[in-house]
């Protein structure tokens, strides 16, 4: 809800924006903005007025209750401060409307720190997996990004500086036409022009800077700007690219976070699609699965491939009936098969493993009691025996 609000809030800014962008051209006489922005669109300043104070009632109020519920808590965390901020330039702004001789510039900045609860979004983004996804991939990048943004400007500064060097000869012979010279001198006369004209070929259009090239200096300077072209626009930013999606990768299988979420979302798909095919297998609708109805697989063969997708063998129904059925009622209830399937889902796990070989265990160690109590037993007997037995020799003489 909260984010619901704040894109909300976002979007009457700007709106607000473009109505005193009307406003603007009108008074700077720019073609087609004839009109005053009050004449555009009627009544638009009182509106977003009131809509700015419904935004600031309702987060002033969602902070303080924030603030009762977490207390000190809430200040640990550095998101919370940009909540915290955009509500006070909000009251700020508030008190400050309509004030004589305030100084216009204020005005401004006041209206441009509040563009500051777009940034919220940052803090509700916890329940928002792939946003949150996207602010740790940006977070985990910035070195990487570092990196990538020096050795891509150390590329275009010599490549700027190489041809800006090439063309001089050209922009300061009196020779060549002077609207030649001009031109030239607009992409690679100073060491700024060239590199802004570099940014456009990396990440704009390359055309226009080759063409002048083309056309007033020759065409072996061509030659050297696709090579720089082919060296920075398709080598180095790929293998920048590249590198962003690796770190994009490993950050999604590290964060805890999305792994809970993950496995979150494949445990609900996996329930859903056992509930379906527990459905599809209770012919009767009783919430029982018999020995006949799983039977009936045999034949629905769309069914038997969807258990066997799920890696629920059914090459041998009357063991799979004997595993699913733990109480041994003769009818399944949806628990037993879902957990019946989730034990069978896939290769045996390690957890499986040790708890079976843990059972064994216990079942060698009562084997072993129950043997020594046994060979106990057998002894006390034989020693009785041995005791109540009278020798041969004593029988004679009586």
């Amino acid at each position: 809800l909260i984010g619901c609000l704040i894109f909300l809030n976002t979007m009457v800014m700007a709106a607000e924006m473009q109505y005193y962008g009307l406003e603007a051209g009108y008074q700077a006489e720019f073609p087609d903005y004839d009109s005053p922005a009050h004449e555009v669109w009627p009544g638009g300043e009182k509106i977003f007025v009131l809509l700015e104070r419904i935004f600031t009632v309702i987060f002033t109020v969602e902070l303080f209750v924030r603030i009762v519920i977490f207390g000190r808590r809430l200040f640990m965390v550095p998101f919370n401060w940009i909540d915290i901020f955009s509500v006070v330039v909000g009251l700020v702004d508030w008190m400050l409307e309509g004030q004589i001789g305030l100084d216009p510039k204020i005005a401004r900045l006041l209206r441009l720190a509040k563009l500051a609860r777009g940034l919220r979004l940052a803090n509700v983004s916890r329940v928002m997996d792939s946003l949150h996804l996207l602010l740790k991939c940006i977070a985990a990048s910035v070195s990487v990004l570092s990196w990538s943004v020096f050795l891509l400007l150390l590329i275009q500064c010599i490549a700027g500086m190489i041809l800006s060097q090439l063309v001089r000869d050209i922009i300061v012979d009196p020779k060549v036409d002077l609207e030649a010279r001009q031109k030239v001198f607009s992409y690679y006369g100073t060491f700024s022009r060239s590199q802004i004209t570099m940014f456009e070929v990396n990440l704009a259009n390359f055309a226009p800077a080759c063409r002048i090239l083309v056309d007033y200096c020759g065409e072996w300077y061509a030659a050297v700007f696709l090579a720089y072209r082919c060296l920075a626009g398709y080598a180095i930013l790929n293998v920048i690219n590249a590198v962003f999606i690796q770190q994009t990768i490993q950050m999604a299988q590290r964060d805890h976070d999305v792994m809970i979420r993950n496995q979150e979302k494949q445990a609900k798909t996996i329930t859903t699609e056992l509930k379906h095919v527990f459905s599809c297998l209770d012919s009767s609708g009783d919430g029982l699965l018999s020995y006949e109805e799983l039977l009936a697989i045999e034949e629905q063969p769309e069914l038997k491939h969807w258990l066997n997708a799920l890696d629920i063998d059914t090459s041998d129904l009357d063991s799979l009936f004997r595993l699913l059925d733990t109480d041994g009622d003769g009818e399944v209830t949806f628990d037993e098969f879902f957990q019946g399937a989730i034990r069978m889902k896939g290769t045996a796990k390690s957890a499986d493993m040790l708890t079976i070989l843990r059972q064994l265990r216990r079942v060698n160690q009562k084997m072993q009691a129950l043997i020594e109590r046994d060979l106990v037993i057998e002894n006390r007997i034989l020693g009785a025996q041995t005791k109540t037995t009278i020798p041969a020799e004593a029988r004679v003489e009586i």
